[in-house]
């Protein structure tokens, strides 16, 4: 049976262990009269993030060569863009080059990568059947 949310509290790296804790599912709607338990729900945790050091500038190259639009809606919100790789960066030939990338708004983008939308060489989008 599935319990949530739940949350890893420590991580033991060198014995490959992790701890998790579960939140009371009951106590997501919490009253006024319980509000030190409310307001320790909307703490913040730090994370760390990895990010490609090319990434920058390949998506500044590939929003140029696409005119800031997405080349599935046309959306034209840069910040609703990103530079979708087409060979991932694992792949041998998936270098951070213009020719290796399509603008794409988020949903586009998701949805590429998730491989529910495709483009095939003649520029056609296809969908996946079941979707």
């Amino acid at each position: 049976m599935p319990i949530w949310p739940a949350y890893v509290t420590h991580d033991d790296l060198q014995n490959l262990t992790f701890s998790v804790a579960v939140d009371d599912a009951k106590l997501s709607f919490v009253s006024n009269t319980d509000m030190v338990a409310a307001e320790a729900r909307r703490q913040y945790v730090t994370s760390r993030v990895t990010q490609r050091l090319h990434q920058r500038d390949f998506r500044f190259k590939v929003l140029a060569a696409y005119h800031s639009q997405c080349a599935i809606c046309s959306l034209r919100h840069e910040e609703l863009l990103d530079a979708a790789h087409i060979l991932p960066d694992t792949h041998p030939q998936g270098l951070p080059v213009v020719p290796n990338g399509l603008a794409l708004c988020k949903l586009h983008h998701a949805a590429f990568d998730r491989n529910i939308i495709g483009i095939r060489p003649d520029l056609k989008v296809e969908i996946r059947e079941d979707v």
